[in-house]
């Protein structure tokens, strides 16, 4: 059974990782959602991988632009 959770953070800077941090493996069946929004309207949040994997089959990663996932 999948594991889920739903963040919110309001910043313009940081760094994040998935469940298992900074030097542990995630976790299985996890379904996690982070909602990143401005400090303020007139700023823009740019996100820059600096390391990614996903395994065949079994990772996603979806990323929206807007106030929704349509």
């Amino acid at each position: 059974m999948p594991t889920n959770s739903v963040e919110t953070i309001t910043a313009c800077e940081g760094v994040f990782y998935d469940d298992g941090g900074v030097s542990e493996n995630y976790g299985v069946n996890q379904e996690s959602t982070l909602i990143i929004q401005a400090d303020t309207e007139e700023k823009l949040v740019i996100i820059e991988f600096l390391s990614f994997e996903l395994e065949e089959d079994f990772d996603s990663l979806y990323i929206y632009d807007g106030i929704n996932t349509g």
